[in-house]
């Protein structure tokens, strides 16, 4: 997260992308530890329309309870 936020920041000092400023929103879901959690916090996350894309995890129970979604 803190990767990605330093990424953020630097791209939208040089004018984000396309002129339009990058936001990013996290959701804690412990995935490694339950996938439900996952897909509350994508769940959570989905009803904002303003969010246009999605960085989910990857080989945990969180992903295995996301993929039919």
């Amino acid at each position: 997260v803190n990767a990605a936020n330093l990424a953020i920041e630097d791209l939208n000092k040089k004018n984000g992308i396309l002129g339009r400023q990058v936001k990013i929103k996290v959701e804690d879901t412990q995935d490694g530890i339950s996938g439900a959690k996952a897909v509350s916090a994508y769940r959570a996350l989905r009803i904002n329309k303003d969010i246009k894309y999605f960085v989910g995890p990857s080989w945990t129970p969180g992903l295995l309870a996301l993929a039919p979604i």
